[in-house]
């Protein structure tokens, strides 16, 4: 089952970043005006993912499991 482990919005307040803890990582554009926003999807950390942050035009990220810090480049 996915849950919610972090969320963060961009400086820039165009996106919202999603970390799940199953290790995936949704982008949603923000705001939006919809209840089932559109979004994609990455796949970045080992079993779950802990923390999301904005830094600047950089997404970091980390796996709870493999200690692992990834970083994404919005673009």
């Amino acid at each position: 089952m996915k849950s919610i482990a972090a969320i963060d919005r961009s400086p820039d307040k165009r996106y919202v970043a999603v970390a799940l803890s199953n290790g995936m990582l949704r982008f949603y554009q923000y705001p939006t005006t919809t209840i089932l926003a559109a979004y994609k999807e990455a796949y970045g950390c080992s079993v779950s993912a802990r923390n999301v942050s904005f830094v600047g035009d950089l997404l970091i990220s980390d796996g709870s499991n493999d200690g692992a810090i990834y970083q994404w480049k919005l673009s």
